[in-house]
């Protein structure tokens, strides 16, 4: 991990601190593949099909700061396991999502989490996840963040 995104991590995890969060956090533990829970419809953009992005593109905008969100994805998500950080760990993300909600693909789920992160909560989990990636990412970039983290399981694979 670079010094900007290690940097970054811990003034998050700080100020994250200095609010009250991290203390009150549970503590972690395994539990069953939840299932996510719809709340009331919020207006967002409608979820496009599966998309069809660069997997490499997307990687690099998962971790870049995004000063128009204030953070980088990679502040809260590990894309190296499915262990929870501040928000769930990434790596089968794509096998999850895919069972998450009838109806629909892992890639829009996905697509639908990023825009709208309230639209399925799962379930220990709180709805804390910045709520502006609409207008930070264009539709090619989400397109991408989907490739990429639907790549993920794929990528880290054991030899």
């Amino acid at each position: 991990m670079s010094r900007l995104n290690v940097s970054a991590l811990l003034i998050f995890v700080g100020v994250m601190g200095l609010c009250g969060l991290v203390g009150n956090a549970q503590t972690l533990r395994q539990t069953p593949t939840p299932t996510a829970t719809a709340l009331s419809p919020t207006e967002t953009p409608p979820v496009t099909a599966t998309p069809a992005g660069d997997a490499q593109i997307g990687a690099a905008l998962f971790t870049t700061f995004q000063p128009e969100a204030g953070i980088a994805c990679a502040t809260c998500h590990r894309v190296d396991s499915d262990e929870r950080l501040i928000g769930p760990g990434l790596l089968t993300v794509g096998e999850r999502a895919a069972t998450r909600v009838e109806d629909l693909t892992a890639g829009e789920y996905i697509r639908q989490s990023i825009i709208d992160p309230s639209a399925y909560l799962v379930e220990g989990y709180q709805d804390m996840m910045t709520k502006n990636f609409r207008k930070v990412f264009t539709d090619d970039e989400l397109d991408d963040l989907v490739a990429f983290l639907l790549s993920l399981a794929e990528t880290n694979k054991p030899l």
